[in-house]
């Protein structure tokens, strides 16, 4: 007959911790993948070349200037550091498509894209000029 344990309690304990040491583990790799998401998504966005243009003294607009047509989900702009979301005019942004948002003149404007709710990165940055186009 094998041995026994003496503690029956002591089993129950290395179990417990053994079955909490998976869980943990598990939640890491999980939100691992979560935070990194999917790299082919991210180059199609980082080759996009973008132009900003100033629409009158209150609205600037983003232009999708040449690049992969890519969706406008994640995007946003940061003006003089508050978060503004672009109206776009479509669902999917290729050349010449554009978002229009609020901006004073002197701002500074950054593209962010969001690829998820851990990693944002800025595309390119802006200064809003004071008259006529930028």
């Amino acid at each position: 007959m094998p041995d026994m344990p003496e503690d029956p309690d002591r089993l129950l304990t290395v179990a417990v911790v053994g079955v909490a040491a998976v869980f943990v583990v598990a939640l890491g790799v999980l939100g691992y993948v979560a935070a990194s998401g999917d790299a082919s998504t991210a180059e199609p966005m980082r080759d996009v070349q973008w132009r900003f243009d100033r629409v009158n003294d209150s609205h600037a607009r983003i232009v999708h200037d040449g690049g992969p047509t890519v969706s406008p989900d994640g995007l946003m702009v940061s003006v003089d550091d508050i978060e503004r979301h672009p109206t776009w005019r479509s669902e999917t942004l290729s050349e010449g498509d554009s978002g229009v948002f609020r901006a004073d003149a002197g701002s500074d404007v950054a593209l962010l894209w969001e690829r998820n709710r851990v990693d944002r990165v800025v595309l390119v940055r802006w200064t809003v000029p004071d008259g006529g186009e930028g």
